[in-house]
């Protein structure tokens, strides 16, 4: 019965672990991100209204022009997506 009690106490402390690792997000990449260059609308899609130039991770000197970031629109990064780093640096600037 001991055993039993012991195993069962490891198995929950095991999955308690992995359940922390999964909740950690991934660490943002080196950027350049001028945050105040992008605004956000109310409904959560971000939008750059002059041309802006930055660096993301391995993507060097991106320019986007005038135009909306929908997500899942712009892989950068070694894929991940620009508008959940926005999200992230940039908070809810609208």
């Amino acid at each position: 019965m001991r055993i039993a009690t012991f195993n069962l106490s490891a198995l929950l402390a095991v999955m308690v672990c992995v359940d922390v690792a999964q909740a950690q997000p991934t660490p943002l990449p080196e950027n350049t991100i001028p945050c105040e260059a992008f605004k956000r609308s109310p409904d959560g899609v971000w939008r750059v209204d002059e041309p802006v130039t930055f660096d993301v991770g391995s993507t060097k000197a991106m320019t986007l022009q005038p135009t909306s970031i929908p997500r899942g629109a712009i892989a950068v990064a070694d894929g991940q997506d620009l508008a959940e780093i926005l999200d992230r640096k940039c908070g809810g600037r609208a």
